[in-house]
């Protein structure tokens, strides 16, 4: 994977991991703390040539997406991917930007490997957010990113 995509894919990943966290609250409802706000399928229709869905569960969650040459999405995609990933969700906190958000842990297993993505997350409406990326994903943002989200999915 060359290093743009690399990039790409580290930047899904602190966004939906921020997205996650975002919108937790203190009102859980099972034992195993379960986030029912986050708990959904999210899309993305084309941001900076890629587009998919999200499909988020209280302890994993398992995304489509298509890579375009084109920064609109025009034309056919050069890559299709599906991942599946276990998360956590953590503590709520606020972010440098004055809104709550969950702290969410993005665990990929390859094998006997584990990576684990630290993120945020958090939900406006039918919006979700991660946290602001950097090259390092073993350490947690402290902001949201605003500038990109998912979109509710109504079923």
């Amino acid at each position: 994977m060359g290093s743009t995509m690399k990039n790409v894919f580290v930047f899904l990943i602190a966004i939906v991991s921020i997205f996650l966290i975002s919108g937790c609250d203190d009102n859980n409802d099972s034992e195993n703390g379960e986030i029912n706000e986050f708990i959904g399928l999210w899309k993305v229709d084309c941001y900076k040539g890629f587009s998919g869905t999200f499909d988020f569960q209280s302890d994993f969650y398992s995304s489509d997406i298509e890579y375009y040459e084109d920064e609109n999405c025009i034309g056919n995609p050069y890559q299709s991917l599906t991942r599946t990933a276990s998360v956590k969700y953590g503590n709520q906190i606020t972010t440098d930007s004055g809104v709550v958000a969950t702290e969410l842990d993005i665990i990929v297993t390859d094998g006997d490997s584990e990576d684990v993505t630290l993120d945020l997350i958090y939900r406006d409406g039918n919006k979700l957010y991660a946290g602001q990326t950097s090259e390092y994903s073993t350490v947690r943002p402290t902001d949201i990113d605003f500038d990109f989200y998912w979109i509710r999915v109504e079923m």
